[in-house]
């Protein structure tokens, strides 16, 4: 299962097929957190809180994935994040 998943992984990350992998440069694994719930301004300082605690390269963000909305309201929260939000992370230069 693990080799499937560092297949899975380092095809992702670019690395060509039929290059050996070496689990010893596998980046750590997710690190899942609370919801990242409130205002526009609320949550980059939970961003700004978890990068300064993590030093995450990296911010995926996924709406709706574990309590489902409806596509209105998924969509209505990803223009929100767009128009309120993505500036002052590209700006903090948090990646």
């Amino acid at each position: 299962m693990m080799g499937n998943v560092r297949t899975i992984g380092a095809a992702l990350g670019g690395v060509p097929k039929g290059v050996t992998l070496d689990p010893s440069k596998a980046p750590p694994p997710m690190v899942v957190s609370d919801p990242f719930v409130g205002t526009p301004d609320e949550t980059l300082a939970k961003i700004a809180r978890a990068h300064a605690v993590l030093g995450m390269g990296r911010l995926e963000v996924s709406v709706g994935a574990i309590n489902p909305l409806e596509h209105e309201m998924t969509m209505r929260c990803l223009k929100l994040i767009g128009d309120t939000m993505i500036d002052t992370i590209h700006d903090e230069a948090w990646s």
